[in-house]
């Protein structure tokens, strides 16, 4: 009588499907990861061009004044934009100083800043900020 009998094997061992199930969880997982990093960077993205339009917006404000009511202060970025964006605890500023390349009065540099939380990672700080010259006569006649 001939014990061994010549089995095909059928399935999976338990082994190999622990590790099947390890691949796929670990995958799901990096998919979900790079998903979430990719959300927080176009929102990152949309917070900053919001803040570029703010800025812009702003600058070009202060490009309107005459040259002596051009001074420094603080401003509210959030009330200048009426989109479905706002910036979240946003702080704007507005400094002026004597431009040094030219000595005189007639010559300032206006800096205008944002500086915000993104709404996603509050604990992080953004920052942005654009400069212009303004003269009395205008740019031209620098």
């Amino acid at each position: 009588m001939d014990l061994y009998i010549n089995k095909r094997k059928f399935g999976f061992t338990l082994v190999e499907v622990c590790i099947a199930v390890a691949i796929l969880i670990l995958s799901t997982w990096a998919l979900f990861r790079s998903l979430n990093f990719g959300y927080t960077l176009i929102h990152d993205i949309r917070e900053l061009i919001v803040a570029s339009s703010i800025l812009q917006r702003q600058i070009e404000m202060e490009r309107d004044k005459i040259l002596d009511n051009v001074k420094a202060r603080t401003f509210s970025p959030n009330a200048y934009y009426a989109g479905d964006t706002i910036l979240y605890n946003a702080t704007g500023s507005v400094i002026v100083e004597q431009y040094k390349a030219i000595p005189t009065t007639e010559v300032k540099k206006v800096t205008v800043s944002i500086t915000w939380s993104p709404r996603l990672r509050p604990t992080k700080t953004l920052n942005k900020r654009i400069s212009t010259i303004i003269t009395k006569t205008g740019i031209n006649y620098l």
